[in-house]
């Protein structure tokens, strides 16, 4: 394990870490975390799974439309015990690496197929990045955008670098190459 985050009770930690990184997530009776639909890999036997649509309706398909997300997650909840356990994997079945992060303070913006898991406090949307910005990062024009508070899981195709942002501190990454 070379990623873990702790709050409060609830645990999220990295296995296998790279290019098949699997998501544990540790619960106790009557915790929940969200998680992108089809993510589950496996479940202890006292977490119920139901499908919800976070958000509302409107914001629902909001986010669906324009991000590629599906309309509904899958919620695992601890029915009892305090040693529950739900293992999570990106649906998109391509390879890469998981990060943790904690959603405190402002928002955190994603990729379209990044979202893997997050608390129930953390609420995730659809943000527009304009359409010049979509266009030229190529990373659409909407990008999921996380708020509130809590634990968010997110994947990557390939490694993942952090970077530690300040005001002053900017990061270009190297335009494409196209051969003729």
């Amino acid at each position: 394990c070379v990623q873990t985050s702790r709050k409060d009770v609830m645990y999220f930690r990295v296995l296998y870490p790279g290019s098949h990184a699997t998501l544990q997530v540790f619960l106790k009776k009557g915790e929940s975390v969200l998680a992108e639909s089809d993510a589950m890999v496996s479940m202890s036997e006292h977490v119920d799974i139901q499908g919800k649509m976070t958000g509302g309706v409107a914001a629902g398909l909001a986010r669906s439309i324009l991000t590629s997300e599906s309309l509904f997650m899958q919620e695992m909840v601890a029915l009892s015990g305090d040693d529950n356990e739900v293992m999570l994997s990106p649906a998109s079945g391509l390879p890469g690496d998981i990060a943790i992060v904690e959603v405190s303070q402002g928002n955190m913006l994603l990729s379209e197929g990044a979202f893997l898991a997050c608390e129930p406090t953390v609420q995730l949307g659809a943000r527009s990045q304009g359409i010049l910005r979509g266009a030229l990062a190529r990373t659409g024009i909407f990008a999921i955008e996380a708020t509130g508070t809590g634990l968010l899981a997110f994947n990557g195709f390939g490694a993942l670098h952090k970077y530690s942002l300040g005001p002053v501190r900017r990061i270009r990454r190297k335009k494409s190459m196209t051969h003729r």
